[in-house]
């Protein structure tokens, strides 16, 4: 019994995710699936984040900027996947449209509307080198030099 969605393999070992399920789990295109065998026949489907995988690394970045008295985040192009200081989104906080729209803008901006189920102030500074890979949002004061150079760090980072 087919209890889920059934495709075939194309000649170059390509399968399709059907759009009803790429939109309800905000897969997309262009975005990394990453594949994983979990015995016998079964293979895991998740979306890949950079930036998620960043471990160790995020907790020590955010920190030293919450040190300075500051609060950080920072984000995947989904949602909040580290966070530091009172005054930053929660890890797991999604991104709104506007959020979204803002990183892919490439450009630094007001971060006011840019997270679900968060209002706070500060600025998000998207972090790119050719595609976008998710942004650093910060706030208190010093925060625009404090996020460009969060976001510039981890770019070199996840080359």
């Amino acid at each position: 019994m087919v209890t889920g969605i059934v495709r075939r393999i194309d000649e170059l070992g390509r399968v399709v995710i059907p759009k009803e399920l790429r939109r309800t789990l905000g897969i997309r295109e262009g975005e990394e699936i990453e594949v994983t065998p979990s015995g016998g026949d079964r293979l895991i489907l998740r979306k890949y984040s950079a930036l998620g995988e960043m471990n160790g690394i995020k907790e020590e970045l955010l920190g030293a900027v919450a040190a300075l008295g500051m609060s950080a985040a920072l984000t995947d192009l989904d949602k909040v996947v580290a966070s530091k200081g009172k005054n930053a989104p929660k890890q797991g906080v999604k991104l709104s449209n506007k959020g979204l729209s803002s990183l892919e803008s490439r450009r630094i901006n007001d971060a006011d509307d840019c997270f679900e189920d968060f209002r706070g102030s500060g600025i998000l500074v998207p972090i790119f080198d050719g595609a976008v890979a998710g942004g650093v949002f910060v706030s208190g004061e010093g925060k625009e030099v404090a996020a460009r150079l969060v976001a510039e760090f981890i770019k070199n980072r996840i080359k």
